[in-house]
């Protein structure tokens, strides 16, 4: 989607005009810090104005316009291309009890964690069996899985990996925040073309990004349960993050057992990064879960919902016959229809809550991003192709979806100083935060 020369100069400079540099919400409780008021970068006020112009409390305007950014960027994550109908019940599941839009929860909790240096663990790649085989038919659930779990035959999906390199990016340039991407080693080499896509230098060991800018670290995390254990409490020690965010990573079930959307099992190629999140977790860093089912790791809050709704919830069909639906939890969870996606409205919020629009990638740089991870062996999880898809959806929607997101975050600062009256009675007689 186009943008007018008009709207990007509004989105540039019109903003410091809207709201005044370093302004708070009243109650921060639940709202970032700097929400409306990231177009200063350097600081924030702990003191909000009395009021504006117009005589409204600032305020109230801003949980209107911050409620609705964040509604719309829910509502594009939950648009259920498929036609399934399992988003919409899971999402309004996690919604019904947050006091917030899912991507507005947890831009603004996030944003009240992070600083420069700080780091911020990133936990993402889904590990499946090749597929095998030519479709019968239309549609995916013609394939059928080959079940071989050996190393050669065993191939990451592109879900998960874009938005991880485009979130690792709005960490740095918004916050100058440390990414630290930890995954599978078959994913690294995937997930590294993607963020020096993004305009990272990649390294394999923390000691480098230390001092280095616009530096990420990338590591591989055990297999191995016990050696997972050990290994995330010496991370968390050494780490210290504020947060931990989880996009698109198989979460244990029950049983302990990790299993794709199809009911089988994937446990022994998948590293035990549950322990290095809950690990986290339990140091006092913040959680965030993203995904799409229930069975991605951070998403235990859902677990009701995943055995509800979706096919394999309740009873898997490997031997455990546990299901699918994870039990990890977190601080903050975030779902909709695709990974990515969702956690590419959390970015857009986050971009909001800084008053950095740029912070969403656009349109070309996410082109990139999807080329980057199939050029690199990265497959669609749902076609099995490797192709810059992400489950089945192709490139030209994800370029469509950042743009709209960009003007989701962008347009209100506009129409609120064409039509300032109408925000100001809205925020006075008819808007209650859900």
């Amino acid at each position: 989607m186009k943008r007018s020369a008009g709207v990007i100069w509004v989105r540039e400079s019109h903003l410091t005009q809207v709201f005044p540099k370093g302004y708070r919400t009243e109650d921060s409780r639940h709202r970032g810090e700097g929400a409306w008021s990231g177009v200063c970068s350097q600081g924030r006020s702990s003191s909000p104005p009395s009021s504006n112009a117009g005589g409204t409390h600032m305020s109230t305007i801003q949980d209107l316009v911050t409620f609705t950014v964040g509604d719309n960027l829910d509502k594009l994550i939950t648009l259920d291309l498929r036609g399934q109908g399992m988003v919409k019940p899971i999402y309004e599941f996690a919604r019904r009890n947050a006091d917030m839009p899912l991507t507005m929860s947890a831009a603004q909790h996030l944003h009240k964690r992070l600083a420069e240096d700080r780091i911020v663990i990133v936990c993402t790649g889904f590990l499946g069996p090749h597929w095998e085989g030519l479709p019968k038919g239309h549609g995916a659930d013609t394939f059928t899985f080959s079940g071989k779990l050996s190393p050669d035959r065993v191939r990451g999906e592109t879900d998960g990996l874009v938005a991880t390199a485009a979130l690792a990016r709005a960490l740095d340039l918004g916050y100058r925040a440390k990414p630290v991407v930890v995954t599978e080693a078959e994913i690294i080499p995937i997930i590294s073309a993607a963020l020096q896509t993004a305009g990272f230098h990649v390294f394999a060991k923390i000691d480098d990004i230390v001092d280095l800018p616009h530096s990420v670290a990338v590591l591989d995390f055990p297999k191995d349960d016990s050696e997972a254990k050990g290994r995330a409490r010496e991370l968390v020690a050494s780490l210290r993050p504020v947060a931990a965010v989880s996009i698109e990573r198989p979460g244990r079930n029950d049983s302990g057992q990790y299993h794709m959307a199809n009911g089988l099992s994937i446990t022994p190629v998948v590293a035990k990064v549950d322990h290095l999140y809950t690990a986290a977790r339990e140091a006092g860093a913040l959680t965030i879960g993203i995904g799409d089912l229930g069975n991605e790791m951070g998403l235990g809050a859902l677990q009701d919902a995943c055995r509800q709704f979706t096919k394999y919830g309740a009873t898997c069909r490997c031997a455990c016959g546990a299901g699918i639906a994870c039990t990890v939890a977190s601080d903050v969870t975030v779902i909709g229809a695709i990974s990515d996606n969702v956690a590419h409205g959390v970015i857009a919020a986050l971009a909001y809550v800084r008053g950095k629009p740029d912070l969403i990638p656009d349109a070309r740089l996410e082109e990139r991003l999807l080329e980057a991870v199939a050029s690199r062996g990265a497959e669609d999880g749902c076609a099995g192709l490797v192709m810059p898809w992400i489950d089945g959806i192709r490139t030209d929607y994800h370029k469509r979806l950042v743009e709209h997101m960009r003007d989701i975050v962008t347009y209100p600062q506009f129409f609120l100083e064409l039509q300032r009256s109408s925000y100001e009675w809205v925020a006075e007689h008819s808007f209650q935060q859900a």
